[in-house]
């Protein structure tokens, strides 16, 4: 995805919890849901610019269905 063209703001307080997470937990796991079209993607490209981390995209509803479309990929 190319998100370079547009600034990112207004989004501090999602990066700082995203940010102690990251900071606090040896491995964090975060999931983050919402309505479409807010800027999940975006978010989440900013915040793992420039760490050693990866993100993961799902289309499930449920936490438990996100997990094991996590994990099955992984087996």
């Amino acid at each position: 995805m190319h998100f370079m063209t547009m600034e990112f703001i207004g989004r501090d307080e999602e990066m700082s919890v995203l940010e102690d997470q990251f900071e606090k937990v040896e491995h964090p796991f975060v999931i983050i849901k919402g309505r479409r079209r807010v800027g999940k993607s975006r978010l989440i490209h900013e915040f793992c610019r420039n760490k050693d981390a990866f993100h993961f995209q799902s289309d499930k509803e449920d936490n438990s269905a996100i997990l094991q479309s996590f994990y099955w990929p992984l087996r």
